[in-house]
Order: structure tokens, then sequence, then C-alpha cells
């Protein structure tokens, strides 16, 4: 039978009368042992809230106040805060979600995580999303990062390098023709394939085209991943010989149809370019910048249009 406290700090009540109570039981608790009471409230309140934005703040300040507590060890620290940032993120607060990712870090060096997201990688898409300077260094640091240590799959791959191969499709046959390049994100996108959804408008190759292609990448989970961007849905081989190519030609697509551009085909396919006025303009950059960086494919080209 689960006790009285545990009922409370499980419970996702929260007003003027719990937060009374939530004081007086903790001067109850031993400071070493507070920041793990302020967490399983934080947890109630965030995930058992029916998404109220009220209690699912409370719960990013209490994990700080438990976190500003004496006797606080470094690496449990660092994961709340980490797990702070993230509800933070969630509820759209990036800046406090970079504050608390950094001050995580600022803890221990050990890499901690919310779900499989990174402190490192946390702040360069709060940055992303929110159109800041800086998000590209921060992804360049988390990439950094990642190599010194040798974690997952998802290193920095050099763009020079993946410009040199030989593109295919999804067959493995080569593939040098930019428009059967393209063809093959229309393929991809224009119809859903459960759970993950269609690309409203993919088959007009417009710049509206591209900020669907934007929304899509950049839909997010709970837990602070992307739920379809290339990186989260594509084995390694397949994104970088198929899809970073078939994304680069389709940038370029829209570029042809709405700046007036024309193909400079070569070979291999990624040292093609799109040639608008004077300017030869590299579409597979972009596409490469998308994938790793998460730039947006559409900002990109109405730079160019502009330009």
């Amino acid at each position: 039978m689960a006790s009285a406290a545990d009922e409370f700090f499980s419970s996702p009540a929260w007003d003027d009368k719990a937060a009374a109570e939530l004081d007086m039981r903790m001067r109850r608790v031993p400071k070493k042992s507070r920041l793990k009471r302020y967490s399983n409230k934080a947890w109630a309140l965030f995930y058992k809230s029916d998404n109220d934005p009220v209690r699912q703040r409370a719960a990013i300040t209490l994990i700080e106040r438990g976190v500003d507590e004496d006797g606080v060890d470094a690496d449990q620290a660092a994961f709340e805060l980490v797990t702070a940032a993230g509800y933070a993120a969630t509820v759209g607060d990036r800046a406090r979600a970079i504050a608390l990712a950094r001050r995580s870090i600022a803890f221990t060096p050990r890499p901690l995580h919310v779900g499989r997201v990174s402190a490192h990688e946390l702040i360069a898409r709060c940055l992303t999303d929110g159109g800041e300077p800086g998000a590209r260094a921060a992804w360049e640091a988390y990439y950094l990062r990642r190599e010194m240590r040798t974690e997952g799959r998802w290193q920095l791959p050099a763009y020079d390098d993946l410009a040199g191969r030989e593109a295919v499709d999804a067959s493995g046959a080569p593939v040098h023709d930019p428009d059967d390049a393209a063809e093959g994100i229309v393929v991809i996108y224009h119809a859903s394939e459960p759970p993950e959804p269609a690309v409203p408008g993919i088959m007009k190759g417009d710049i509206a085209s591209l900020d669907a292609l934007d929304r899509h990448y950049r839909a997010t989970k709970p837990s602070c991943e992307r739920k379809w961007a290339p990186r989260a849905v594509f084995k390694e081989d397949y994104l970088l010989g198929t899809h970073l190519p078939q994304l680069g030609a389709y940038v370029g697509r829209v570029l042809v149809g709405t700046a007036g551009g024309r193909w400079r085909v070569e070979a291999p396919l990624m040292r093609s370019r799109v040639v608008v006025g004077k300017k030869a303009i590299d579409p597979f950059r972009a596409a490469y910048d998308a994938i790793y960086f998460e730039a947006s494919l559409a900002d990109f080209a109405r730079s160019v249009t502009k330009g």
C-alpha cells in the first residue's frame, strides 16, 4: 500500500494548498534525498496534468528548486536539469530550455539525455527553432563531442567527401539526372506511410513545398526528438547515398522553377549546380545543412530568389 507521502508526490494536484503541503513535507526530507522527491512531483505535474501549462511550468521550477538544495550529487543534478530542459522545450520555452541544458553541462562533462536527445543537441535544436544566432556553432559542438566520444552512428560526415560520391536510387542504380533524383522526394512524400504523414503540396515543387518539408522534418516528439527528420528515419547508407542527393536535387528543382535557374549537370551528381543569373548555386549543400544542422530549406530558396 502506498504511503500518504508517496501518494502526494505522485499526484498532479497543484494549487496553493498543495504548494504549502510540499513545503511542509520537504522540511522533513533529508537534503540529500530532496531532489528525488522534487523530481517525482515534477514528473506527476508534467505528465499527469492534461498538458496544463501552469502545472507543467511548476514542474520545471520544482526541479530547479531541488537542484538548489544543499547536498545534491553533481551527476544527479545534471540529469534532472536536462530533464527539466526537455520539459521547457516541450512547452515552448526555448530560452529556459537552453539555460537549463547549459547548467546541466556545467555540472558534469558526461553526456546526459532527454530520451535520446543530449543536452548539447537540445541546445542546438532550440537555437535553430528560435532562429537564434549560434545555432550552427552549437550543432558543430554537438557533433564534435559525439566524435570525440565515438558515440552512436550519427557523426558528422564531411560535405566534400559526400559530394564526391556517386548518387544512387533506392535500388542502388546510379543516378545522373537531377530531375530523376528530385522525383524520388515526390515518390517518398506524396502519400502517407503510417505512422509518417504525407507532405502537403510536395508535387508542386515550389517554396511552399519546401516550407511543408521544413515543418515535416521539425515535427517533434515529447522527448524532444524529431519524428520524421531524415537522420531519425533513414539508415545511414540510404540517407547519404540516396536521400541527400534526392533532397538536394529537389531543392534545385524549386530554384529552377521559382528563380529562373538552370541546371549545370556534372558527375557525380552532387557536383552539379543550379545557375541563377551569374551565380552557381549548390542545392545539395542546402540539403546537407537541413539534414545535419536542421536548417530551413525554404529560407535557403528564398535567399536565392531575393539575391
